[in-house]
């Protein structure tokens, strides 16, 4: 009699989770970003440090459970349980399988997810996925505006000159680069700051 021992459970994935990414006021407040196995990979041996052994030879030999190995600082392997070697990808839709996508989101979009899966050296798969979320972290950009010049007058013997600046004149001059709104207070030497 033969009796054969097949692996027909999936390792139990570690997901990652929301990914928050800057937008970028040049690339019209959104932002394009590349997500890549490699935050799976992590996610995963954070969940197993405790009991991870690191190796240094290409293969699992002694068949360590949740082995890992590194090039340089990234790890670019890890075993399950098992001993097992692991396979991670990324896809923009739950059956797509890669090693990196670029993602676009823009402020304040909630629908924008990564999938992963994960497979054992069996093909077990396991799934999920992350949402994805824009932020900006980034002060405004603002250009100085040019002097202004005010013409005078001479009246009972006093020099004097009047002009006056109004909200949309100062914003026109300051050009100002920033995604998530702003509050511009200003003042004139001699006045009375003003908040628009």
């Amino acid at each position: 009699q033969t009796v054969t021992v097949t692996d027909d459970v999936a390792t139990v994935i570690a997901c990652p989770g929301t990914i928050s990414v800057n937008v970028d006021y040049a690339n019209d407040c959104k932002t394009d970003s590349v997500i890549t196995t490699q935050m799976l990979m992590d996610a995963y041996y954070e969940a197993h440090k405790s009991e991870a052994t690191e190796i240094t030879t290409s293969t699992n030999e002694t068949k360590a459970p949740y082995a890992y190995h590194k090039t340089g600082d990234k790890i670019d392997k890890i075993y399950d349980e098992c001993g097992g070697e692991l396979s991670f990808f990324v896809g923009l839709t739950n059956t797509e399988e890669t090693s990196s996508v670029t993602v676009n989101v823009a402020l304040g979009e909630t629908d924008k997810y990564v999938y992963w899966t994960m497979k054992d050296s069996t093909g077990n798969a396991a799934t999920c996925s992350t949402q994805v979320v824009a932020k900006d972290d980034k002060s405004p950009e603002v250009t100085a505006p040019g002097s202004v010049t005010v013409h005078t007058s001479t009246k009972d013997n006093i020099c004097s000159g009047d002009t006056s600046l109004v909200y949309q004149n100062v914003i026109d001059s300051l050009q100002i680069k920033e995604c998530s709104g702003y509050t511009v207070t200003y003042s004139v030497d001699g006045a009375t700051a003003v908040t628009m």
